[in-house]
């Protein structure tokens, strides 16, 4: 308690999975500030990552796996991306920490704010299949998400970006009871 006789909220930590580019260019202005009252977002954009994949130093990966472990969900924010836009493999690296998360038991948000993400997960079947919660906060989005064979297997959340941080945060607590 503190000094208002307050409980003080206990954060949960959240791991963002992600192209760095698409953090940099996307999630960080719109997403970002939002996670800062119920949970910690680590987000591996901040740190000093090269544009150029292969100049990668071990200690980012090692950090990236260390914060997964230490993460109680992952938020997934991918898309398509071709690499000579982007200097690396097309999704491999986030692909790989939502499997590294699964296979910790670690719930797995995708965040989807366009059609292209849900066309991505509909090439990337193997993190669909195993994504706990679709969340939006565009209804069109919702109902083609709720349509599609794809993602009906999984729970489709739809949201307000006011309320976004408070309703990830109420799913993952809902999951770690």
């Amino acid at each position: 308690m503190n000094n208002n006789n307050h409980q003080e909220i206990e954060k949960i930590h959240l791991y963002l999975a992600g192209s760095i580019t698409l953090w940099k260019e996307e999630f960080l202005g719109k997403y970002s500030h939002l996670f800062n009252t119920l949970t910690e977002l680590f987000e591996p954009g901040k740190m000093a990552v090269p544009h150029d994949h292969r100049k990668i130093i071990a200690q980012v990966a090692l950090t990236d796996s260390s914060e997964i472990q230490k993460s109680d969900a992952v938020i997934a924010f991918m898309k398509p991306y071709t690499v000579e836009q982007h200097g690396g493999p097309i999704g491999t690296d986030s692909s790989w920490e939502c499997g590294f998360a699964h296979g910790l038991k670690k719930p797995i948000i995708a965040l989807i704010d366009s059609e292209d993400q849900i066309e991505y997960y509909k090439h990337q079947w193997m993190v669909t299949y195993h994504i706990d919660l679709f969340i939006t906060c565009d209804k069109r989005l919702y109902t083609l998400l709720s349509e599609d064979m794809h993602f009906t297997h999984n729970e489709i959340l739809l949201s307000t970006i006011e309320t976004l941080e408070f309703d990830i945060y109420s799913y993952v607590k809902n999951k770690l009871k």
